[in-house]
């Protein structure tokens, strides 16, 4: 740890120190690393004795409930007199707050820990390392800091986070340090297989059924590029959700030849849902942010406001072949 990350760490750990009351957030479509992260914090603020409430207004997709205790998130407005302390986790810009975004930017106290490439600082205390691999590698290091012991109820939400956002240890943002923090996680009582078993061997029935529209209406441009949109038409035909639709980005990167590709998940009728993903060396963190998103490399996420589908798209389109060429001239 650079002399840097100890005066954030020590800042920090004096202003949880002195707080009774902490409310943490997450960011606008929760992955497992944030809201893991935001479980795993949790519990080890209780054990300091602090009281603690956790807010992110969306729904949990299916792995996330089978996780985690849907019951202990708030969903609702948070009343900033009742918190000494506000701390952000795995957001890496204030918009990415969604409505919480003006009560926390207002709030005096507050603390940011996030691992994204593109993360803005906008809280008191802003603990950023764009070299973990995830928000729960970084909570390890600093559960550890605050003197808390890391019971394996805590070990479980660490793992996975990380987990989840290596995906399962696979991805470019995977480093020698990811599996140390697993190991590590792992001896402290993590149960890696009920784990693995809630995050990756249940697939909910909704999910299958959008699956099939995901199937049909996949397209390859170009040979390298993958794209397959899903209307709100089409969530309300197979009964499903966009949380379904999850985990859509990461099948049409794999798919042989492609090397960048996104999932768009119309939210309303103006609002898309934008999921990145790409093989190591091609940056959909840079095309994400064209789009108003962002966080890694290989991984990134939008959500942006379009007139029409199809207008995106084909701004999409522009997009990935404009990189895409410059890529190939400065090779």
């Amino acid at each position: 740890m650079d002399k840097q990350m100890k005066k954030l760490y020590k800042l920090a750990k004096r202003e949880i120190k002195d707080a009774k009351k902490i409310a943490i957030f997450s960011h606008i479509s929760p992955d497992v690393d944030c809201l893991a992260s935001s479980y795993g914090l949790r519990l080890a603020l209780i054990s300091m004795g602090k009281e603690v409430d956790m807010f992110n207004k969306e729904d949990f997709t299916l792995d996330q409930r089978l996780l985690l205790d849907e019951k202990l998130m708030n969903k609702g407005d948070v009343d900033p007199e009742k918190y000494d302390l506000f701390i952000a986790l795995d957001t890496s810009t204030a918009d990415r707050l969604g409505e919480y975004k003006d009560v926390f930017t207002a709030f005096p106290n507050t603390i940011k820990i996030d691992h994204h490439r593109n993360s803005a600082p906008y809280a008191l205390i802003n603990i950023v390392d764009s070299t973990a691999s995830a928000t729960c590698q970084m909570l390890y290091d600093f559960v550890k800091y605050l003197g808390v012991k890391i019971t394996p109820a805590i070990a479980d939400m660490l793992f996975a986070g990380l987990s989840t956002d290596t995906s399962s240890f696979m991805n470019g943002i995977t480093s020698l340090k990811s599996f140390e923090t697993a190991t590590d996680l792992f001896r402290l009582g993590a149960n890696v297989n009920k784990i693995n078993e809630k995050l990756y061997y249940n697939m909910a029935r909704s999910t299958l059924a959008i699956k099939k529209t995901f199937i049909e209406k996949m397209q390859i441009i170009d040979d390298q590029i993958a794209i397959c949109y899903i209307s709100l038409a089409d969530l309300k035909k197979a009964g499903a959700t966009k949380s379904d639709c999850d985990g859509f980005s990461r099948e049409l990167s794999i798919i042989e030849g492609v090397n960048m590709a996104c999932q768009i998940t119309q939210k309303t009728k103006d609002t898309f849902n934008m999921s990145f993903r790409s093989k190591e060396g091609y940056d959909v963190n840079l095309i994400a942010s064209i789009f108003g998103g962002g966080g890694h490399l290989c991984a990134s996420g939008a959500v942006c406001k379009a007139k029409t589908a199809e207008s995106l798209i084909d701004a999409l389109i522009k997009e990935f072949r404009d990189y895409l060429k410059k890529r190939d001239k400065n090779a």
